[in-house]
């Protein structure tokens, strides 16, 4: 068997640009090593919290820009409450976007507690100790970090 034109004529195996084209790869492809699992938040459930279901397995082909679209950075809507006093302890609610299991948080640069992801736009901590007047909220997860200046405020 031969490749040919149209017109007959034969091709050779690296026949130019008159007939193939090369094009820049703006997405690869890459292969997933290791089978992938997502975690994702049941709602309004007390146990399990999540379900683990299989996202990419292993030797599937993908685009690069289907695994960076799983850690997209989280975004911060509001801070519920928006005071608290100094000495910590206030439980808030988070709501935004791209929350995810990994999240950790930070009040003022300081560690909340008791971190819990409701939802992939709802999370709950517990604010730490900080100096009276506003506060930086930051949300961090895999994708990135979100900030939300001024979102807490301590009270003496």
């Amino acid at each position: 068997m031969a490749l040919i034109r149209e017109n007959g004529t034969a091709l050779a195996k690296a026949p130019g640009n008159t007939v193939l084209e090369p094009i820049a790869e703006t997405d690869p492809q890459v292969r997933v090593k290791v089978n992938v699992y997502e975690l994702t938040p049941y709602d309004n459930v007390e146990f399990p919290t999540q379900m683990r279901q299989l996202r990419f397995r292993e030797g599937q082909i993908i685009r690069q820009s289907e695994w960076d679209a799983e850690f997209a950075a989280p975004t911060i809507a509001a801070v519920s409450p928006a005071t608290g006093p100094a000495a910590g302890g206030t439980v808030i609610t988070i709501t935004g976007s791209g929350f995810t299991a990994d999240a950790a948080v930070t009040v003022d640069g300081v560690a909340a507690t008791a971190v819990d992801v409701d939802t992939a736009t709802k999370l709950k901590c517990t604010t730490p100790a900080g100096s009276a007047g506003p506060a930086d909220v930051v949300v961090t997860t895999a994708g990135g970090s979100a900030t939300k200046a001024g979102a807490f405020t301590y009270t003496a």
